[in-house]
């Protein structure tokens, strides 16, 4: 592959922190609303778990949409988080048709919980997503939460939300666990989605992004120490430090580092299990 096709230590940086990341890559001119106009035409696929349980008849009804997922930078961005091997294990097309939708703050799946970057959950966007379009919601830095579901659905609005309101042809590569949640399209439009569910087939073993040896790890303990993208209180920024660093050497292959943390007011990483408030990652 192509160097030029992976992430770079900033994306990888974001994504650690955020729970995801938004890439637009350079499609041929009309390819997104080709794929709009062939699911007006042919619709979406029906619910068929014996025959097509993974949903791959989707491509049945917009074959263009192996064109994009097929883009290098697509592929690249994969990679970069997956590795060279990966199973897709879902494909979904999510069509809010005017004056529907709504839902809820939510993870999909059961409550097991991964804070290294096992599984992605991928949304392409064939067409300008507007506020009143239903666009998904994301709250950054939860997918580190395991949350009862019963819980979450209690939330309202949350002031770090964001919506995805993006142009054609964006596609969010978000971390499996974070949380988001659907809208009300209350215009006249239809906002096409798809969904692809997608996870790591091998433990990371070495670089797999455009990684900088001189600076990244400095920039990632950095960005890892001083950024809280969901207001985490004090006792909680702590767990979350050391959750993205290791997530960061997992990534690299390295877990050697994983226990070691930024502290506050001091110029020396110290190991987590010494600060005291910290009750350890049953998720490793």
């Amino acid at each position: 592959m192509n160097p030029e096709h992976l992430l770079t230590d900033e994306q990888m940086i974001d994504f650690i922190i955020n729970g995801y990341i938004l890439i637009k890559p350079d499609f041929r001119e009309g390819l997104n609303e080709e794929v709009c106009r062939q699911f007006d035409a042919n619709g979406l696929p029906g619910v068929d778990f014996e025959n097509d349980p993974y949903f791959e008849k989707i491509f049945d009804k917009a074959p263009s949409l192996h064109e994009v997922f097929d883009h290098p930078l697509v592929e690249g961005a994969f990679t970069s988080l997956l590795g060279a091997k990966r199973q897709n294990f879902g494909w979904y097309c999510h069509a809010l048709g005017p004056n529907t939708g709504g839902a809820y703050w939510h993870q999909d799946d059961l409550n097991i919980r991964h804070h290294q970057v096992r599984r992605l959950t991928v949304m392409y966007y064939p067409q300008d997503v507007t506020p009143d379009m239903g666009p998904t919601y994301a709250i950054p830095g939860t997918h580190f939460f395991d949350t009862p579901s019963d819980q979450m659905g209690t939330i309202g609005n949350h002031r770090r939300q964001i919506a995805l309101t993006v142009p054609a042809g964006t596609l969010a590569i978000t971390h499996y666990d974070l949380w988001h949640s659907a809208s009300r399209n209350s215009s006249d439009k239809m906002r096409y989605m798809v969904k692809l569910y997608t996870y790591r087939l091998e433990e990371p073993s070495t670089l797999t992004w455009n990684h900088d040896a001189a600076t990244g790890d400095n920039l990632a303990r950095n960005r890892f120490t001083h950024e809280n993208p969901v207001l985490a209180p004090g006792s909680e920024e702590y767990k979350l430090r050391y959750l993205r660093w290791h997530a960061w050497q997992h990534l690299k292959g390295d877990s050697s580092e994983a226990g070691q943390v930024a502290v506050p007011g001091q110029s020396q990483t110290r190991d987590i299990a010494k600060i005291q408030g910290y009750i350890g990652d049953p998720r490793s």
